[in-house]
């Protein structure tokens, strides 16, 4: 390590701060193997101080004023702050140059983490990205489990409403698969996520009850992210249906014939009724006219 630090600190005055990572890499390494305090070490370990000193003087112009204004520099990037302290702490620069940038960023970061959790509709990216800098700055353990309950709570009053709801549209399914989504990703009751699973199979069954044909699209497109394994009778309804509806864009051309005919088998078998199927009876008329077509040829 000595001989890695020994032209580094040759030329330390000279380094441009885009060298800091590695610095700090080798900082970090040379306190963990409790290298002597050599000169070479202390030479670039006075630089990475340097510049973190520097970087914490700068986000610090960021910092609220306290009258709903910020310093010269605008808001703080919270994710940098954080980051910061951090490598303040990894390199062991004094607790006294960072302690009022690590109070503000664990501020930050609660108050972050606290719109994150009570913002609806959640959003599970960046509800994950507020703990996770919350964590990291520091914010107190018995902070993020409230913040956890609370989520947790909020997450299962909402699943539960949307299981008492059922307008057969994308807009309700999309909020029920996502329901379910963070309810599994959160930890809310395992009993409480059977339920909402019981409801969404449900829900499945009503369509092919029913032959709602774009009801059981919408279900079939959402269960990954619901988690829910939908029955295989609705599963190849939903792919004859975009199959048929694909078909029924195309041109009407004499040599698709035996690819209409095809796609009308699996229909039937999967049973899927022209009535209620548009596209059926639309493919359906387009076989009928090919083969008459192709009947007068023959003649």
């Amino acid at each position: 390590m000595v001989r890695q630090l020994r032209p580094i600190a040759s030329k330390i005055e000279d380094s441009k701060r885009d060298k800091m990572p590695q610095f700090i890499e080798m900082v970090s390494q040379a306190k963990t193997m409790r290298l002597p305090n050599c000169s070479e070490y202390q030479a670039v370990e006075q630089k990475v101080h340097a510049w973190i000193t520097l970087d914490i003087q700068e986000i610090s112009r960021g910092v609220p004023t306290g009258n709903g204004t910020y310093g010269s520099a605008g808001p703080m990037d919270l994710a940098h702050a954080v980051g910061l302290v951090q490598k303040a702490k990894l390199v062991g620069l004094p607790r006294y140059s960072f302690s009022s940038l690590e109070s503000t960023v664990q501020g930050l970061a609660t108050s972050e983490l606290t719109k994150a959790s009570d913002t609806k509709p959640y959003d599970h990216g960046k509800i994950k990205s507020a703990f996770m800098k919350a964590e990291l700055a520091g914010v107190p353990q018995a902070t993020l489990d409230n913040a956890r309950e609370s989520l947790k709570k909020g997450i299962e009053t909402q699943l539960l409403a949307a299981c008492s709801n059922g307008t057969r549209s994308k807009e309700f399914v999309d909020h029920l698969s996502k329901s379910l989504s963070l309810a599994g990703a959160w930890g809310v009751d395992n009993a409480v996520r059977e339920k909402a699973r019981k409801f969404y199979l449900d829900q499945a069954d009503l369509a092919l009850q029913t032959h709602d044909h774009e009801y059981g699209i919408h279900l079939q497109d959402a269960s990954s992210q619901a988690g829910v394994d939908l029955p295989s009778t609705l599963k190849e309804r939903a792919r004859v249906l975009k199959r048929l509806r694909e078909a029924d864009k195309l041109p009407t051309q004499t040599d698709r014939l035996p690819n209409l005919l095809d796609i009308l088998a699996q229909a039937k078998n999967v049973g899927i009724d022209a009535f209620k199927s548009p596209e059926l009876a639309s493919i359906a008329a387009k076989a009928k006219s090919l083969a008459q077509a192709d009947l007068q040829v023959e003649l």
